[in-house]
This record gives C-alpha cells, structure tokens and sequence, in this order.
C-alpha cells in the first residue's frame, strides 16, 4: 500500500501526510517557512520523503543525549542511511526536526 491514498495536505503553514505502518498517523512539514523543517532537511540533503520512509520504516530509535528528542535510524529505498530527528507533537503526531545521513 502506498502513500497516495494515505496523505493529505493542509494548505496554510504545513502540511501534514498520513502515513501507514507508523506509532502515529500525522507528519508535519513546515513548507512555507524558509527555516522551517523541509529547509532544514534541505541543507543537510534529505528530502521530506525520504525522511518519511525512515520514520515509516525504522530500524531503530532512541532518545538523543543532547536535547531529549527521538531520533529514528533507517535505510531508505535508494539504500541511503539516514538518521531522522523528531519531536512527538501529540500520540499521533510528528515533527521532523532535522536529518542527516549516517556514516
């Protein structure tokens, strides 16, 4: 099952897509924003999506040290390793912060 038929989008501040197969239902992107969290993704080289397969498909999480936020470890389907940091908003909802790949 894809995500097509699973996401919708809010046209105001952000977007949020549903997701399957996740704890939670609602990933939120801040578009509109110039440091919101898609261009922090950006700058780092990770695109929402990708970020996404990794949340959806995590091989591992953990809470970070440094500011007590979950960071979620993946592959995405182009077998790129990326690290995805995110915020519970609510229990169905998430917040990526940032992203990055793993070496």
């Amino acid at each position: 099952m894809g995500l097509a038929g699973q996401c919708q989008t809010v046209h105001n501040k952000s977007t949020v897509r549903k997701a399957a197969r996740m704890p939670w239902f609602d990933i939120v992107w801040d578009e509109s924003l110039p440091d919101g969290n898609v261009a922090h993704l950006a700058e780092h080289g990770v695109s929402p999506e990708e970020a996404e397969e990794v949340l959806m498909n995590a091989i591992g999480r953990e809470r970070t040290r440094a500011s007590g936020r979950w960071i979620a470890f993946g592959r995405t389907s182009a077998g790129r390793d990326i690290a995805v940091v995110y915020e519970m908003i609510d229990p169905i909802t998430v917040l990526p912060v940032t992203a990055f790949d793993l070496e």
